[in-house]
């Protein structure tokens, strides 16, 4: 936790995440929108037919976080899909449950660089959803009752199902995230090391001169 009362800069990604921290942190000026690093350098898309990439979140509460809802509705919706002649790859979260996933290939590229190849990409929404918008990929969403998902996130998939009966529609009728909710999600694409270290550079100038 910051010590509020000495605060000189705060940054974010985007507008959605410049919102949330200000209001989080209680801070009533200008927050500087950097991007994301994980923007700053996407793979080129280059999509496959009927390659579905699904992004799993976690099953099992530890130390670290929660249990994601909705697992079971991925599961049963990746079953239909591949049922209708997708290939299924799996992009795991780092505190998911392997042994859910071995019966389709597993990616040892992680879900971002997996994703450049993937037609389309479905999940639990979750904060590497904006950046598979912004390489480029069409989102479709698993959503359950007691999922709670920032606006912003459920901005960037094409449609959202809550029954795998839904999938296989939904992955084939998907279309990329505008330009408008990418910005929104990821802030400006590229970039996003140097206008940090620009903003910390020039908030530390401005404190030695005071």
């Amino acid at each position: 936790m910051p010590d509020r009362s000495r605060l000189e800069l705060v940054t974010a990604a985007s507008p959605a995440e410049s919102a949330v921290f200000a209001s989080y942190l209680g801070w009533k000026h200008h927050v500087r929108m950097v991007g994301s690093a994980q923007t700053d350098d996407l793979p080129e898309y280059t999509p496959q037919a009927d390659r579905v990439l699904v992004l799993t979140s976690v099953t099992r509460p530890d130390p670290t976080g929660d249990a994601a809802p909705g697992t079971q509705l991925l599961l049963d919706a990746a079953a239909k899909l591949e049922a209708a002649g997708k290939h299924i790859v799996v992009g795991l979260h780092p505190r998911e449950d392997r042994k859910l996933w071995e019966q389709y290939e597993i990616s040892a590229l992680g879900s971002v660089p997996e994703s450049a190849t993937a037609e389309c990409a479905v999940g639990i929404p979750g904060t590497v959803f904006p950046i598979v918008a912004a390489v480029g990929v069409p989102l479709v969403g698993c959503v359950d009752p007691k999922l709670q998902v920032p606006d912003y996130i459920l901005d960037v998939c094409s449609s959202t199902i809550d029954s795998p009966e839904q999938a296989v529609n939904a992955i084939d009728t998907a279309r990329p995230a505008s330009r408008g909710d990418i910005f929104s999600a990821v802030g400006p694409i590229g970039g996003s090391a140097r206008r940090l270290y620009s903003a910390w550079h020039s908030t530390t100038r401005q404190r030695d001169a005071a």
